[in-house]
């Protein structure tokens, strides 16, 4: 993200969660303190990490291969779906899906990101 957007962003997944996690403020997650991420859905999915990227991602998010997100037939919800309604259901926040084969623009699409990007009231995630 460097190179196409001057975005010096911290990738977030199952083998770098833990090293980040490290050292941070006691009640502080990898959101509140690190301003870009690209975050793996399969990662961030879950109830435990859920919770926290919804309180403290900010206003602009991009989903890669937003597709896998649809709720199922007949009804039944999986954690992409629950991820992304949690995402959209804030007024203020900016969401961007991006389907698959429609790779984001200046770079190879990636399998199942979020990347959350800058604020427009100055705030950074």
């Amino acid at each position: 993200m460097i190179r196409q957007f001057n975005l010096a962003a911290e990738v977030v997944r199952p083998g770098t969660a833990q090293k980040l996690e490290r050292g941070l403020p006691a009640g502080k997650s990898i959101f509140d303190v690190i301003p870009f991420t690209v975050v793996s859905l399969d990662w961030i999915k879950s109830d435990r990490n859920r919770e926290g990227f919804l309180r403290s991602c900010g206003e602009f998010v991009i989903v890669d291969e937003a597709h896998t997100c649809a709720a199922r037939k007949g009804g039944g919800r999986q954690q992409r779906y629950e991820l992304l309604r949690g995402l959209a259901a804030d007024p203020q926040r900016h969401l961007v899906p991006f389907p698959a084969h429609r790779p984001l623009p200046g770079r190879a699409t990636g399998r199942g990101t979020a990347q959350a990007g800058a604020c427009g009231d100055g705030r950074h995630r």
